[in-house]
């Protein structure tokens, strides 16, 4: 009965540190790969103006969260979630809420590596009309 209970303990110890392992391997990839992404971006409309004064800032939090924010002449416009895909590294989706307003919506991002920059497709959900928008932001 011993040798059971000892081989059930010994079954868990070992999968929970393959799990453990398998985790950070996975959270120091993600890490690595999302890096290179992060930093302050410009922002121009998706027919290629730029709206003077917009900068995104990328940084990364945990496992494929990415968080946006928006400022416009120093002041904070709003923030974004966006939770990068695992079959498709390179798109994401989130809400974002405006800072001083009752405001939100959804952006679905396609980083586009080659070309350091990121295609912004942006949902307004608390417009009447659910307007639709696309931006544009450049590596500053």
């Amino acid at each position: 009965m011993t040798f059971f209970i000892e081989s059930i303990i010994a079954g868990f110890v070992a999968s929970l540190s393959t799990v453990l392992f398998i985790h950070i391997i996975r959270k120091k990839r993600d890490t690595l790969f999302y890096k290179k992404f992060l930093g302050a971006y410009d922002v121009f409309t998706i027919d290629g103006k730029k709206i003077e004064g917009e900068v995104v800032e990328l940084t990364y939090k945990v496992s494929r969260l990415i968080i946006v924010q928006s400022k416009k002449n120093g002041v904070k416009l709003w923030e974004s979630k966006i939770v990068m895909s695992f079959s498709n590294p390179f798109y994401g989706e989130g809400m974002y809420t405006y800072i001083n307003r009752n405001d939100f919506g959804l952006h679905t991002i396609l980083i586009l590596p080659r070309e350091n920059k990121v295609l912004v497709h942006i949902r307004n959900r608390s417009h009447p009309e659910g307007r639709y928008e696309g931006m544009l932001w450049r590596k500053a």
